[in-house]
């Protein structure tokens, strides 16, 4: 019984916390405008709201009272009184004048604390807050223009796939010489394990691509949906005379939360590209030499072969003298890769004749 009075404790003490978090001022807006974000905000204008407060609720709680925010059109301080303001802003029908008390006041940087005097019970207390403004128009933080946005967004789209697709052509065309070239550095027994670890490093490489064109282009243009709809969403509310009808507290902590920074909306096509090239060299370094003597292999046709196939042809087997003769042509003028690709394809032939010979040899008689 004891136990269940303790978690029937513990549990009303979280709840009790919940809510008393829940009553704080809150923390926005939800992204960080400071740093190269602040370029986009302008420096003194702002978009300021009211809300009727409760005059007894002090920091860090939230004391609005008040079921809509109103915008503001006109604040003055009234001379030798503090916190004590003359205040304009629209209310449904029409302008509203008033002389409130500023409990609290809100700013993207911090709250401030007003104290009202208790004795004047007739005053209405309300909080003020300050949205940022953007630099270039008069909506909240900033939004960059959609359709340069988009171009910029297709244009490193474009690059992603021109990357992917190349890097695909350059791999299949390396890959298939590379098979007979790889036996002839880690022998013909060893062809297929350097391959799949050459081909699965390419397979590699095609996935870090698109990773990093996800996250570098996709999540910040899908970032920039978000920051698009929010701007939509402020340019639709409601108006009259140029000034915002009250907007609820519901839809207000939306506009105060704010779009994405444009630094998480910043898409970066160059990083890709590095990233591509870096890992497409280090993969070209390990397979190249492979495939240039797979090349060669396909291309340069083995003398000693050729002098086995003349002769049987002929019906004959090859003599010493022109064994000597493909044995010359095979290492004459030759450099050190060529000659060791030759003398892969030659013992490659050898195990091919010595399978002809037992072949074709006739049963012996018992």
């Amino acid at each position: 019984m004891q136990r269940l009075r303790s978690r029937a404790g513990t549990a009303a003490l979280v709840s009790l916390l919940v809510a008393v978090l829940g009553a704080c001022v809150p923390a926005w807006p939800r992204a960080d405008w400071s740093g190269e974000n602040a370029q986009y905000l302008h420096k003194s204008e702002v978009l300021r709201f009211v809300a009727e407060a409760n005059c007894y609720t002090d920091w860090p709680f939230n004391p609005v009272a008040g079921d809509y925010f109103y915008e503001v059109t006109a604040l003055r301080p009234v001379p030798g009184q503090q916190w004590l303001y003359e205040i304009q802003y629209r209310n449904t029908t029409t302008f509203t004048n008033e002389t409130v008390y500023v409990t609290q006041w809100w700013t993207s940087a911090k709250t401030h604390a007003g104290y009202p005097p208790s004795y004047d019970a007739h005053r209405k207390c309300v909080v003020l807050v300050d949205i940022p403004r953007a630099a270039a128009r008069p909506r909240p933080y900033f939004v960059e223009d959609a359709h340069n946005k988009e171009s910029t967004y297709r244009e490193a789209q474009a690059l992603e796939r021109s990357l992917v697709w190349l890097w695909c052509a350059v791999f299949i065309l390396l890959l298939i010489p590379s098979w007979f070239g790889f036996p002839c550095w880690f022998g013909c027994e060893a062809r297929a394990g350097p391959w799949f670890v050459a081909a699965s490093a390419a397979v590699l490489i095609i996935v870090a691509i698109l990773i990093a064109g996800h996250v570098l282009i996709e999540q910040p243009w899908q970032e920039f949906q978000s920051a698009l709809a929010y701007e939509r969403w402020f340019d639709a509310l409601p108006r009259a005379a140029g000034s915002l009808l009250p907007i609820s507290r519901e839809a207000f902590a939306y506009l105060l939360a704010g779009p994405p920074a444009p630094a998480s909306t910043k898409i970066r096509d160059f990083p890709v590209l590095v990233i591509s090239s870096v890992l497409w060299g280090a993969w070209l370094g390990s397979v190249v030499r492979a495939a240039r003597d797979g090349v060669y292999w396909w291309l340069v046709p083995l003398p000693l072969e050729q002098a086995h196939e003349r002769a049987l042809a002929e019906g004959r087997a090859p003599t010493v003298e022109e064994l000597d003769a493909a044995l010359y042509r095979a290492l004459a003028g030759k450099k050190e890769w060529q000659i060791r690709v030759l003398r892969c394809k030659a013992e490659r032939f050898a195990r091919r004749l010595r399978q002809f010979i037992r072949v074709s040899a006739p049963p012996r008689a018992r």
